[in-house]
């Protein structure tokens, strides 16, 4: 047995479970104080009802785009609060950035608003990073291609403050790579206040590539480039879409997935790094599946070494899947080596559906919910379907349709971001766009 301590936001957490790889939560012997309340595990049970707020338009910009919001990224705060960076832009290049905080106050149906603070004067055709800093509460790193500076890849300081919390501030930008880039993403190390890493795609260089953030203030520094991934000119095949997701147990450990891309064959690819210091080590890539996916793999926020891959199946009409792993811990094993579940899981049958994301609860164990956007279960309309599912180590139980409506194919949701809270017990926030950008947040069934 070994027992973890842990805090966020203030809020104590004593976490017993075992190192038994990912059946350690049926195990687990728990309690958490949250908000001046005891929450036993087994003790509380919420229905399956996905939907908590209304749909809200967030990006409400004034600079007459076609589209107030493109891509976008999105992460929780305490306090039912959300942080979202996204682009505006009216097609081709130019656009803008924003960055703004939702909240919903005492987790109720209504969401409210900060006010939207321009991050930079470019963002289109490439998605941001964002992640927040849940030990120092209130900052975070927003990562952006800077289409006035040839492409280059910058990275920006972001705090939170006000009563409550949703007035934000960006602070300069740091350029983390004077190459061209793609897309970028971020993640926080959940132990190890002002310490991000970054992926992203190095247009020069055809690779995916990641650095070591630290920060000092409101001042990002940078530590030496690792090479995650290479495009391949023998074969031909080219590597996109690079996400990360830092492990919510062990500190310096992260999944970074990719996609791959050869004469119309699309697959998605896992790979685990390591960071001491500013030093990234990178172990082995594995295939996990095929299809592609901006939101790429998650960590299982309630059970150790577990791992899930949602895609949207380009080399299956589109359909929403999703594959579970495992990977060995870091006590008795390397830390790095991936196992990919047997099973290849259809979620979503209709056709159509160009995006895929997944999201785990930190307070609900054995429990996914999945999102397939544009493509009804009908393989019809422009709505984005949720799904949820029990978890047995790597196997999925029954797949149920929670909600056909999660968006409707009025708002779309497009490029989809959805993260968890971990300060509220089943919920999450859904970021997406049509020609507007909306945001809802959800509800997790379950008990905890």
């Amino acid at each position: 047995m070994a027992n973890e301590v842990k805090a966020i936001n203030g809020i104590g957490i004593v976490d017993v479970q075992e190192f038994n790889g990912v059946e350690n939560s049926t195990s687990a012997q728990n309690m958490e104080k949250l908000n001046s309340s005891t929450w036993e595990y087994g003790g509380t049970s919420v229905t399956n009802t996905i939907p908590k707020t209304t749909i809200s338009e967030m990006s409400n910009n004034d600079d007459s785009f076609t589209y107030d919001a493109v891509y976008s990224k999105l992460k929780t705060l305490d306090d039912y609060r959300a942080l979202v960076v996204w682009t505006g832009s009216s097609g081709g290049t130019g656009g803008k950035t924003f960055v703004r905080v939702a909240r919903a106050a005492s987790g109720g149906t209504t969401t409210s608003y900060g006010t939207a603070v321009k991050v930079l004067d470019t963002g289109y055709n490439a998605t941001l990073g964002l992640d927040v800093d849940l030990i120092t509460n209130n900052k975070a790193l927003v990562t952006a291609r800077d289409e006035d500076n040839s492409n280059r890849g910058d990275a920006f300081v972001v705090t939170i403050s006000g009563t409550p919390a949703t007035a934000v501030a960006v602070g300069s930008a740091a350029t983390f790579e004077a190459d061209a880039i793609g897309w970028s993403d971020a993640a926080a190390d959940p132990f190890t206040a002002d310490k991000y890493v970054i992926v992203y795609d190095n247009n020069v260089d055809v690779e995916i590539q990641a650095k070591v953030c630290t920060v000092s203030g409101t001042t990002p520094s940078f530590g030496s480039m690792a090479t995650i991934a290479s495009d391949e000119p023998s074969v031909p095949a080219t590597v996109f879409y690079p996400w990360i997701d830092a492990d919510p147990f062990n500190t310096g450990r992260y999944l970074i997935t990719y996609n791959w891309h050869s004469a119309g064959d699309f697959q998605q690819y896992l790979v685990i790094i390591s960071v001491s210091g500013t030093t990234i080590t990178v172990g082995t890539p594995v295939n996990t599946q095929s299809g592609t996916s901006p939101q790429g793999g998650v960590w299982d926020k309630r059970t150790k070494n577990r791992i899930f891959c949602p895609t949207s199946d380009n080399n299956d009409s589109g359909k929403g899947k999703l594959t579970v792993c495992s990977v060995e811990d870091t006590v008795n094993g390397d830390g790095k080596t991936i196992t990919v579940g047997g099973t290849l899981y259809t979620f979503h049958s209709g056709a159509g559906a160009e995006k895929a994301a997944a999201v785990t609860d930190y307070f609900i164990p054995n429990k996914i919910s999945m999102f397939a956007t544009r493509g009804s279960p009908e393989g019809v309309g422009n709505d984005v379907n949720a799904y949820t599912a029990p978890v047995t180590g790597l196997t999925l139980g029954t797949i149920t349709l929670e909600d056909e409506d999660f968006f409707t194919s009025t708002e779309v949701g497009d490029n989809p971001s959805v993260a968890s809270s971990p300060a509220n017990p089943g919920w999450f926030w859904y970021f997406g766009r049509g020609t507007q950008g909306y945001i809802r947040a959800g509800i997790m069934g379950g008990t905890y």
